[in-house]
């Protein structure tokens, strides 16, 4: 009878288990930075895309829209009848923290007042979002 039996050592197992370690090792911190910055990019693509539906559907609804932050959750108001209604909110990351020094109104010329800077911060990262008097919105990594 012959027995050709094929298999891996013991040894070759050990390497090959020493060498997943190692890669896993060296390649973990680089994929935790590399979600902070996906969720970082998250929350200032969720601001920026916010105002700009805020000025679109103001223009489109020809209605003033109030953008406010609470509770890390950008909040769309409408003015209707002397009153300022929810509209629409926007859930974001709980990692990434979103403050806001004023509460911008979108008019439906497609202006806005007043001036509005929006800082998105999480441990490692800050972005400062501005939007003008003429609806632009800036970017600036802080």
């Amino acid at each position: 009878m012959n027995e050709d039996v094929r298999g891996f050592s013991l040894f070759e197992l050990l390497a090959a288990l020493a060498t997943i370690s190692l890669i896993f090792a060296v390649g973990i911190p680089g994929i935790s930075g590399f979600i902070k910055r996906i969720e970082i990019q998250s929350g200032v693509r969720a601001v920026t895309s916010s105002m700009n539906y805020s000025r679109y559907r103001s223009i489109e609804l020809n209605r003033k829209i109030k953008y406010m932050v609470e509770n890390n959750s950008i909040i769309l108001k409408v003015r209707k009848n002397d009153q300022w209604k929810s509209h629409k909110v926007f859930k974001v990351n709980k990692n990434i923290t979103i403050n806001i020094n004023s509460f911008p109104v979108f008019f439906p010329t497609g202006r806005v007042a007043p001036l509005c800077s929006v800082f998105v911060r999480s441990d490692k990262y800050l972005y400062k979002i501005t939007v003008s008097i003429a609806g632009r919105i800036k970017i600036l990594k802080i």
